[in-house]
């Protein structure tokens, strides 16, 4: 029954294991999840379908059972071994996942195979041989399976209460995994003593596969390169180098990774990519250049639109540069910043350079845990509530962009509210940003598209009302700090013409491009799917497609009267800054075309 226990509780730590290690590898997605638990359940059910083969004629003994577990404790620790080279064949086989989503489905299995479904068959064929242990023929044959199931069973809930809330925090992923490995080479080493006086011979060999197993267990392991670099989103580039130069790429991510951390909800490191950025479950998140523009926007574009901007509530702290830019407007009095990983906080001040010193405003107070139940249980209510949470594609984060977290934060919005939500224009369909864009309407009738950096960032400004605009105090206020020098470093212009460089479209574009698209709800959750299978891949809407149609339906213009060649200028100066210009458009006049 104690190795009942012991076996569920090592499995189900080595599932949150599995999941932290391979999420960098497989993308981190529901996919990822998926995929993971659909293989080690196949093994579970395979080794037990193999131990029913076995066991015709033989007698169970503990022996046996210390085998399995020495056994065990080899596979789960081989990639451990194999440390960083693990990581190199995941991103060998990653480029064959751009042949489509079947292709990447492929890759996903195969990686996770690989890790998990040799250790995940010894695991179920070791469970019948504990219940052949416990054994007395045919006589009170339920009492033993159920004595059995129930230890298997409170093991594991043990496990994972223990691990997800305590272990992995403390130990980080792979310190649990290496005491994962110890813990069963314990059981094997208990087996193997007690049967010494029965089976010398098979007591000694199952010491020696111990052994094997302590020098897995203090292997190097897997570094930053692996825990840290953008393997399943396809963008390590690690292949089709020289071994000298691969090994370069490896030590090149190890030196940027400046601190690293498995936190309550996810593995982070904060890297020096020219610039500080951090990363979740290996891909960037938020970097203190290069997002600077949608960031610093994310925060002063609801405070300029909105007439009186007192309360903001901000889901999502990261650098901590969307709340400090909002904090230092003087008309802004008090922000509630909601934040699930209690580890970003550490990020935030790392960049407090960026970021105004975001976490020493009074005005900023940072409350950790869910969003959702922040709504749902605060009686507070705010003129402006941002939403910026990680890429839809990562587990659970869809529910961030559904129907019912926008009714829930309608109904915190005071009267002529804003809620603005972010989201990304790469890797993803035209479908899934339809779908996007036709959740949020369903909720808010007003919206406007805007672009914050230009590689792919939207800003969606929504209201239940039509959206209040008064050029008189926009410009006024684009005149001084700190929506002033936000253009000047996010955008690179200013003045009225820079603001409407980021403009894209109205209520009218957003409902022209949902038609007919799918709402995401908690219980059909589309976008979340729909991200995944474009993760990594150069696929993506188009901002220039989303301005052309713009253009088409006259939605493209906003009640702010601005010199039409000032704000193409200012559109071009905006693009160029974030690396991609736009295609000069026919016949241009005035001082631009002197300067093309």
């Amino acid at each position: 029954m104690a190795g009942a226990g012991i076996a569920g509780f090592a499995f189900l730590l080595m599932e949150l294991v599995w999941y932290r290690v391979l999420a960098p590898l497989l993308g981190g997605s529901s996919y990822s999840f998926g995929v993971i638990l659909a293989v080690a359940l196949l093994g579970i059910g395979l080794g037990s379908l193999a131990y029913g083969a076995w066991a015709r004629g033989r007698r169970p003994s503990l022996l046996a059972f210390g085998v399995t577990a020495a056994l065990e404790a080899l596979l789960v620790g081989l990639p451990l071994g194999l440390g960083d080279d693990f990581a190199l064949a995941a991103a060998a086989l990653r480029p064959f996942g751009e042949q489509g989503f079947w292709a990447l489905g492929l890759v996903w299995a195969t990686l996770a195979a690989a890790a998990i479904l040799p250790a995940a068959l010894v695991s179920g064929f070791q469970f019948p041989l504990l219940v052949g242990l416990l054994g007395q023929g045919d006589r009170a044959l339920g009492r033993q399976v159920g004595l059995a199931a129930g230890c298997n069973t409170a093991g594991a809930i043990l496990g994972s209460l223990a691990g997800g809330f305590g272990l992995v925090p403390a130990l980080g992923a792979v310190g649990l995994w290496r005491l994962v490995v110890l813990l069963l080479l314990g059981v094997a080493s208990v087996a193997a003593v007690l049967s010494f006086r029965q089976r010398r011979t098979g007591a000694l060999a199952l010491g020696l596969g111990v052994a094997l197993g302590l020098g897995l267990a203090t292997a190097p392991g897997p570094t930053a390169a692996w825990r840290h670099s953008p393997i399943g989103a396809g963008r390590a580039n690690l292949t089709g180098l020289d071994p000298v130069a691969t090994q370069d790429a490896l030590r090149q991510v190890r030196r940027a990774t400046l601190w690293e951390v498995d936190g309550v909800e996810s593995a982070l490191a904060l890297q020096s990519l020219t610039g500080n950025a951090f990363v979740i479950h290996g891909k960037v998140d938020g970097h203190v250049i290069g997002d600077a523009p949608t960031n610093l926007w994310l925060g002063l574009l609801p405070t300029l639109l909105h007439p009186a901007p007192s309360r903001v509530l901000i889901i999502g702290l990261g650098t901590g540069q969307t709340a400090g830019w909002a904090a230092a407007a003087d008309e802004v009095e008090h922000i509630d910043v909601i934040e699930l990983e209690p580890a970003i906080v550490d990020v935030a001040r790392a960049c407090a350079l960026s970021n105004h010193g975001a976490l020493d405003n009074p005005k900023i107070q940072v409350h950790m845990g869910d969003a959702r139940e922040w709504l749902m249980a605060s009686p507070q209510r705010y003129d402006i509530i941002v939403s910026e949470p990680s890429n839809p594609y990562r587990a659970g984060i869809a529910s961030l962009f559904s129907e019912e977290f926008y009714a829930a934060s309608r109904q915190r919005l005071e009267p002529g509210g804003l809620f603005l939500q972010w989201v990304q224009a790469y890797e993803l369909s035209e479908e899934t940003l339809a779908t996007a864009f036709a959740t949020l309407q369903a909720v808010f009738p007003h919206v406007q598209v805007w672009e914050g950096a230009s590689e792919g960032d939207l800003l969606l400004v929504a209201s239940p009302q039509p959206l209040p605009v008064d050029p008189a105090q926009i410009a006024g206020r684009l005149g001084r700090a700190p929506w002033k020098d936000g253009l000047a470093r996010g955008w690179r212009v200013a003045g009225l013409p820079g603001l409407m460089a980021g403009f894209v479209g109205d209520s009218g574009l957003v409902a022209a491009v949902a038609a007919g698209a799918p709402v995401n709800t908690d219980d059909h959750p589309v976008i979340e799917f729909g991200f995944a299978r474009h993760l990594g891949q150069t696929q993506g809407a188009s901002v220039a497609a989303l301005r052309d149609r713009a253009a088409a339906g006259n939605w493209d213009s906003m009640p702010i009267v601005v010199d039409s060649d000032a704000a193409l200028e200012a559109r071009f100066s905006k693009a160029i800054a974030g690396r991609s210009p736009p295609k000069p458009p026919q016949g241009p006049t005035g001082p631009l075309a002197a300067r093309m």
